[in-house]
């Protein structure tokens, strides 16, 4: 799915108007239908709704969403804090409100009503200043609400460059933003996630044939896009035609990050994980993934014709021992390649080897594991620009990984990750991924396919789990049980 700049958004209304002999008002209808069906999924009976309508096309959207709510007999408030706007879409929603139905700011504040949900359809993409006013204290009094708030098209305050981060009290913190058609670039600067709750996208019938193709724009990768990457298995298979995965992972203390590695592959179907250990820790790591094949760490096995693709890095270590095999397994590989945790240490302590990587190399940081390899803090607007510059600089693709998670290649494409959320900050889950990539190389997907599949993955468990538990950390285990279900 593509990824689109307000600016290029304004374009793809404008061509979608115009090829279907349509007016913003019967657009504006569309937006609202959507919004009022995704409120009929969420809530089973009608909540006690207040809907905060601003000066445009975004504040339209609003009053055409609370008139459909009245029409379902839901308690529907509409407050504006300043005048409505004057476009003839806006006008004809204003038209079906009495001018009573429509309160004022200090009017709302008086009266002791309990709101049950909030609707912000204050500004949207084309808000492009700080806000002012009575808006401060709209948001202010949105951001006290502790029931639900649901954004339209984007959370007012948000703004549309990555340089004006916002200030953190004048932006309203949605529960759920409703997006059209497709996502806005500005919800990946990062740090704006916080203020986006979930992020539902709804088809309006947006055209954006207007826009040129090419493969350099954004794209917003959802489990469904990548079922098609996903390798079938001739009905002969067996483990040896199922992929080999070396695992250069897990030493004394940190045995369990290595045994995440291994079972993240095992789980993501390789035919068989290789787990180079030094021999004293073998009767350990069999207990640990007893799936798995001890190899002793003293072999470069990684030049085995039986190698599919080696992941190197969680619990490895960082000593001199782990340095020189690391470079030699930059030298010799000739299969692909998985670097993550210690192995990403390692390269930040010897960052002229980031220049000799070898071909079909997959690096999954996190942010301060990033920093140490380019040996400096990323702002958050410019963090994107640096991890594509840094993937085509070290012609490897690398996984940043978090809200988001976002990929770059050496093609200079950038992909953002639909799935996933904070249940997977818990220790561990990383290194399951890290399996997982390694796995799907092992298998044979290409590169790219098998990075983003794991990574919707990977996060689709996490959804799965929220959506049928709780959003709590689950751990590494919980991405390998469920991985069963999404798969």
């Amino acid at each position: 799915m593509n990824v689109y700049s307000p600016e290029e958004f304004k374009e793809i209304d404008a061509f979608t108007l115009r090829k279907n002999n349509l007016d913003e008002w019967e657009l504006m209808e569309r937006a609202a239908v959507e919004c009022v069906l995704d409120l009929l999924r969420d809530f089973s009976v009608p909540q006690r709704t207040v809907v905060w309508v601003g000066p445009g096309n975004n504040g339209g959207d609003g009053l055409a969403i609370a008139r459909l709510l009245r029409n379902l007999r839901w308690p529907v408030q509409v407050v504006a804090p300043g005048n409505l706007g004057s476009s003839d879409a806006v006008i004809r929603n204003r038209t079906l409100w009495s001018p009573e139905e429509i309160h004022l700011l200090d009017y709302w504040l008086e009266r002791d009503d309990a709101p049950q949900l909030m609707i912000d359809a204050l500004f949207g993409v084309g808000f492009n200043r700080t806000l002012e006013g009575n808006f401060i204290r709209v948001v202010e009094q949105i951001n006290r609400f502790s029931g639900p708030v649901y954004s339209v098209d984007v959370p007012t305050g948000l703004p549309l460059e990555a340089r004006l981060m916002p200030s953190t009290d004048r932006v309203v913190r949605a529960t759920k933003t409703w997006t059209f058609q497709f996502p806005k670039t500005l919800f990946f600067v990062p740090g704006n996630v916080d203020f986006l709750g979930k992020l539902q996208i709804l088809d309006v019938g947006l055209d954006e044939g207007c826009m040129p193709p090419t493969t350099s724009r954004p794209q917003f990768i959802t489990p469904e896009e990548v079922q098609p990457f996903r390798v079938g298995r001739a009905a002969s298979a067996h483990k040896g035609t199922a992929g080999t995965l070396l695992a250069l992972a897990g030493q004394s203390s940190m045995l369990g990050a290595g045994a995440w590695l291994c079972r993240g592959a095992h789980r993501a179907g390789v035919g068989r994980v290789w787990w180079s250990l030094p021999e004293d820790n073998h009767p350990q790591g069999a207990l640990l993934s007893p799936e798995s094949t001890m190899v002793s760490s003293r072999d470069d096995v990684w030049t085995s014709a039986e190698v599919d693709a080696v992941a190197v890095g969680p619990g490895w270590g960082t000593g001199e021992s782990s340095e020189h095999i690391l470079k030699r397994v930059l030298q010799e590989v000739q299969v692909p390649l998985v670097l993550d945790a210690d192995a990403t240490t390692i390269l930040a302590e010897n960052p002229t080897w980031l220049a000799f990587l070898p071909h079909q190399t997959v690096i999954t940081p996190h942010l301060k594991e990033f920093h140490r390899m380019i040996q400096r803090e990323t702002q958050p607007d410019e963090r994107l620009t640096v991890l594509a510059e840094s993937a085509q600089k070290w012609n490897c693709v690398i996984v940043l990984k978090g809200p988001f998670t976002a990929i770059a290649t050496p093609q200079n494409q950038l992909f953002f990750n639909a799935s996933g959320n904070p249940a997977l900050a818990t220790a561990g889950t990383g290194d399951v991924l890290s399996g997982m990539i390694g796995a799907y190389l092992a298998q044979g997907m290409p590169l790219v396919h098998a990075v983003l599949y794991a990574v919707s993955m990977h996060g689709a468990s996490a959804d799965w789990w929220v959506e049928n538990y709780a959003q709590v950390a689950f751990g590494p285990k919980g991405i390998i049980d469920f991985l069963e279900y999404i798969q």
